[in-house]
């Protein structure tokens, strides 16, 4: 839970470092989530609360990924890759709260690695759509999908 929570500080911050370097759609999307990540660290920060853990502490900064001034776009998707994996492994070590709320939230991780990364990455449970990557048939009829 604390590198789930750690990987969103510093998604935020990676996020208010590149998006003045981005421009037209992509600073328009990654605007929406940046957002998202700020609604998603009050949510773990609450989740963490309710089971009585201790937050990490914010840093005043956290090392970028790659060249942000040069390729702040592959920067983002490294940040989104490395958010990615802290899920993952939320799922895999978790309690059973924390693994659904975790794996209810890679299908958005995913979609925003796909937009950055400029491909959908590898993620089982999701297929390519049009619109980006989305549950499978399987997926849904396990009832884990998200809508």
């Amino acid at each position: 839970m604390s590198a789930v929570l750690a990987s969103e500080y510093r998604m935020s911050f990676v996020y208010e470092a590149t998006l003045p370097r981005l421009d037209g759609g992509l600073q328009r999307q990654a605007s929406a989530f940046y957002a998202e990540h700020r609604a998603l660290m009050a949510r773990w920060e609450e989740l963490a609360a309710a089971h009585c853990l201790d937050l990490p502490l914010r840093q005043p900064a956290y090392p970028l990924p790659g060249d942000v001034v040069a390729e702040p776009r592959q920067a983002l998707a490294a940040a989104e890759a490395d958010a990615a994996r802290a899920l993952g492994d939320l799922v895999a070590f978790g309690d059973d709260g924390l693994q659904q709320a975790a794996a209810a939230e890679l299908a958005g991780s995913a979609v925003r690695l796909a937009v950055l990364a400029g491909e959908p990455a590898l993620t089982p449970g999701l297929e390519a759509a049009e619109g980006g990557p989305g549950p499978t048939a399987a997926a849904k009829a396990s009832g884990w999908a998200l809508p």
